[in-house]
């Protein structure tokens, strides 16, 4: 519980762009409280701590001591003795709480009470940066963008927060967020095992979604079951294609029988995007209408492919070499070819969006990607 807690604040907590380990802990507390009030005051925070069923309205330990006492004076994530804490807390704040009476704290209400206040301090912090005032909003009620990040916690949490594998660490703890583009809001946080795919983890949002919505997600979700669930609901997706995915173009073959008249029957014939990107120029984007995805279950969609700079290959072939060699895999030589195309795939009717603008509409993602990069940057 605490490791979890605690790591709803420790990625927001910081004052421009300096970090106060070395100070003194009222100094530090004194920052800390300036900061985080700023967007909520003692009173809200105490409050919330109420409502989530963690604190009792006559203590002399408040949700904004506690928020505090977790989150800016326990530098080391989930190390700190309790011990340690109490003797923390009284120096800070005079308030003289026993070892026993704060492990009673950290529970299945704390947890809830940081996730409010994490999700209230991120929609504060950023949710104004990132409204969108264009035409979208008269096309979608809600853009939502899912990503997620994943940071390496103490080997002894491997039993609650597995990690992914691929490093020193066995332990690790991912983060999945899904952001509302047009409100500024967040639709979900959830803490999980860093294990956990984000294939599966975005199966399960697809039970959510409502008629109008823009779902924009990138390769890590990509699973053509939940783009024809979105679908069916009336709502639109924009991805990039994984590869190798095929692409078909659908025709129809006349069948003779001896005694019966003769019937069309449908023939998926394979696009070869090789061949689209030797036709185009860098920079130059090129669009396929009414074609299917995916080699069984094949879904009807729109592709859009854009033929990347000589700078951009080159960037991305670096990037595949170093992944090559860390994950100790080979990609094949088609794939490497195709990293010269990006190809994205939507529902989203061309008048609503051209294919020029298509590019700009999957860039909005990178929002969350920046957020994310920010956060591991302080660790």
């Amino acid at each position: 519980m605490k490791l979890k807690a605690h790591y709803y604040f420790l990625i927001l907590m910081r004052k421009g762009d300096v970090l106060f380990m070395n100070m003194h802990h009222k100094q530090e507390l004194s920052l800390f409280a300036e900061e985080l009030y700023r967007y909520m005051s003692p009173a809200t925070i105490n409050q919330l701590a109420i409502e989530a069923g963690g604190m009792k309205r006559k203590r002399k330990c408040h949700g904004h001591h506690y928020l505090s006492l977790c989150v800016w004076l326990n530098q080391q994530i989930a190390t700190t003795s309790l011990t340690q804490l109490c003797s923390q807390l009284e120096t800070s704040t005079g308030i003289l709480l026993s070892p026993e009476g704060l492990n009673r704290r950290f529970n299945s209400a704390s947890v809830a009470f940081f996730r409010t206040v994490f999700t209230t301090l991120l929609q504060a912090k950023i949710g104004g940066l990132s409204k969108i005032s264009h035409a979208l909003s008269a096309y979608f009620e809600r853009i939502l963008i899912l990503d997620s990040t994943t940071f390496q916690v103490p080997d002894r949490f491997a039993s609650t927060y597995p990690g992914a594998g691929g490093c020193s660490h066995t332990a690790g703890v991912k983060i999945q967020l899904e952001y509302d583009l047009l409100s500024g809001e967040f639709s979900d946080v959830k803490i999980e095992p860093g294990k956990r795919s984000d294939q599966a983890y975005g199966a399960t949002r697809t039970g959510m979604v409502q008629k109008n919505e823009l779902y924009i997600r990138d390769l890590g979700y990509f699973r053509l079951q939940d783009f024809k669930s979105i679908q069916d609901k009336q709502g639109y997706y924009l991805s990039r294609l994984k590869l190798p995915t095929k692409i078909y173009r659908k025709e129809f073959e006349t069948v003779v029988f001896k005694t019966k008249p003769a019937q069309l029957r449908p023939v998926y014939i394979q696009i070869h995007l090789e061949e689209i990107m030797n036709q185009l120029q860098p920079g130059q984007m090129y669009e396929l209408h009414d074609v299917y995805v995916g080699s069984k279950d094949k879904l009807p969609t729109h592709i859009v492919v854009y033929k990347c700079t000589e700078e951009q290959k080159r960037k991305r072939l670096r990037d595949r070499a170093i992944r090559e060699k860390k994950k100790g895999i080979t990609y094949t030589e088609r794939t490497k070819l195709l990293q010269g195309i990006t190809v994205y795939m939507t529902n989203i009717p061309t008048e609503w969006v051209p294919k020029e603008k298509i590019y700009d509409l999957y860039s909005l993602r990178w929002q969350i990607e920046l957020l994310f990069k920010i956060w591991k940057s302080w660790f």
